[in-house]
C-alpha cells in the first residue's frame, strides 16, 4: 500500500515526475493504437502485429509529457491528453490526431491547461470531456469537468479556425482522477472528495456565470474517495471507492431527486469488498466483476447486490487496470491485470484460477480482447499480444523503440 501511495503521488499530485504507462491498447479497425510512457502515439497492424512506420505523433522533436489515460479513437481521429510537471506545477495538453496521416486536426495543435489530466477522455457529439485537478497555481483541492470543441479545422469556416476551444467547465469540490462515463446527455464521474457527480451535457443546460453549477443534475456522497471511472448500464451506475465499497446507483431516480445522498434499498445497493477499488468494473450476463488493491477479485449479482462466487479470487499484486471478459470457445474467463506480474485468468462462473498470460512484467492498464487475441501494455514499455486459445504470446513490441522486444 505504501508503494501505491508513492505511485499516486508521482502520477497525480505533481510533486514528483509523472511516469505514465497506464494507458490501455485501443483496437480500432485494422489497427491497435497505443500511448507510450514518453507521451507519444503509435499503432500496429492488427493482422501482422507490425508497427506502422508512417504513423506516429507527435514528431520526434516534440514532447507533450506523459500519457496516463487511454486515448479515445474514432474513425477519423485519435484524442489524447499528456502532461508534465516542474515541481508542483503541471501543464497538460489535449490534442486530436488524424487516423489517416497522424497530423494534427487543429491549427493550434493542442488545447493547453495548467493542470494534470490522469483519467481517460470521453466524447459526446463534437464535445470532448475530461476531468482535471486544480488549475494553475491554485492550491485548493477543487477539480473540474472540462468540455472542449473537437471539430477539425478542415470542417470549419476560416473565421472560426482561431479561438478558444473551451465550451464550458464545471467546478466540483474534489480532484477528478478518473474519466467520465457518458450515457445519453449525461456525464458521470467520481472525485477525490468522495462524491459521484452527474452533469447535464445538453445544450439547454446552463453553464454561464456560475462555474457550471447549473449543469450538475445530482451528486452522491460516500465515505471514500473515487478514482475509478463509473460503468453505466441499464439505467444503473456502478463504481467502487477507497472505502472498499462497490455501489449500484439508480440514475433515473437520482435525477428526479438531485438532493438525495442516501441509498434507496428498493433500487440501489452497496457491498463491501474490503479493499480500495481503483478500476472500473466489468459487466457480463448480470454479473459485475471488480478487483481491489488488496488483490481480491469479486463477482456480484447486480439484481441482488450479493456475492456470486463462494469466495473471492486472489491474485498476486494489486488490481489497478480494469478486468476484461474473454469471449470464445472453452471455459468463460476473466482477464485480470496484476501490478506485480502477468494477467491472471479466472473462471467467470466460480472465480477459480485457470492460468495466466505471462507478460513477465506488471500490467497497470486494462487488457483488451478482440478477435481471439488479448492486447496488454505492460509497465516495462511493451505492447504484448496473446492468443486467447493457447495463452501463448504471439507478438511483442517495445513501445519506446517501436520495434520488436529484445
Amino acid at each position: 500500500m505504501l508503494a501505491l501511495v508513492a505511485l499516486v503521488a508521482a502520477a497525480c499530485v505533481g510533486n514528483l515526475s509523472p511516469r505514465g504507462g497506464w494507458a490501455a491498447p485501443v483496437p480500432a479497425g485494422e489497427w491497435v493504437y497505443q500511448a507510450t510512457r514518453d507521451g507519444r502515439l503509435f499503432r500496429i497492424d492488427a493482422r501482422t502485429g507490425q508497427p506502422d512506420a508512417a504513423w506516429a505523433y507527435p514528431p520526434d522533436n516534440q514532447k507533450f509529457g506523459v500519457i496516463y489515460g487511454t486515448p479515445l479513437v474514432t474513425e477519423d481521429a485519435v484524442y489524447a491528453a499528456a502532461y508534465s510537471c516542474r515541481g508542483d506545477q503541471c501543464s497538460a495538453r489535449v490534442y486530436a490526431v488524424s487516423t489517416g496521416d497522424a497530423t494534427s486536426l487543429w491549427s493550434e495543435q493542442y488545447f493547453a491547461i495548467d493542470t494534470e489530466i490522469v483519467g481517460p477522455l470521453a466524447l459526446h457529439g463534437n464535445t470532448l470531456l475530461f476531468g482535471t485537478s486544480n488549475i494553475g497555481r491554485n492550491s485548493d483541492s477543487r477539480g473540474y469537468l472540462y468540455a472542449i470543441d473537437v471539430t477539425a479545422d478542415a470542417n470549419k469556416p476560416l473565421a472560426e479556425r482561431v479561438g478558444d476551444r473551451l465550451k464550458w467547465r464545471v467546478a466540483v469540490e474534489g480532484k477528478v482522477w478518473g474519466g467520465p462515463a457518458i450515457d445519453g446527455d449525461t456525464a458521470y464521474f467520481g472525485t477525490m472528495d468522495r462524491n459521484v457527480y452527474a452533469v447535464d451535457l445538453s445544450d439547454k443546460a446552463s453553464s454561464a456565470g456560475d462555474n457550471g453549477q447549473g449543469r450538475i443534475a445530482w451528486r452522491f456522497e460516500s465515505a471514500g474517495a473515487f478514482v475509478a471511472r463509473p460503468l453505466v448500464a441499464g439505467g444503473k451506475l456502478y463504481i467502487g471507492d477507497f472505502d472498499g465499497k462497490l455501489y449500484q446507483l439508480d440514475v433515473q431516480s437520482r435525477r428526479a431527486d438531485g438532493t438525495s445522498k442516501t441509498l434507496d434499498p428498493r433500487r440501489e445497493w452497496a457491498i463491501d469488498l474490503g479493499g480500495w477499488v481503483w478500476s472500473e468494473p466489468a459487466l457480463k450476463a448480470g454479473l459485475l466483476y471488480a478487483g481491489t488493491l488488496a488483490g481480491d477479485v469479486f463477482a456480484v449479482d447486480v439484481a441482488s447486490g450479493r456475492f456470486a462466487w463462494a469466495s473471492p479470487a486472489k491474485i498476486e499484486g494489486q488490481v489497478i487496470g480494469a478486468p476484461a471478459v474473454l469471449e470464445g470457445p472453452g471455459t468463460p474467463g476473466l482477464a485480470v491485470p496484476s501490478s506485480k506480474e502477468d494477467i491472471w485468468i479466472l473462471d467467470l462462473r466460480t472465480g477459480n484460477v485457470l492460468g495466466e498470460f505471462n507478460t513477465r512484467a506488471a500490467v497497470d492498464g486494462q487488457p483488451v480482447a478482440r478477435d481471439g487475441f488479448i492486447y496488454a501494455h505492460s509497465r516495462n514499455d511493451q505492447l504484448q499480444t496473446f492468443a486467447i486459445s493457447s495463452r501463448a504470446r504471439v507478438n511483442c513490441i517495445d513501445t519506446l523503440k517501436r520495434g520488436a522486444c529484445s
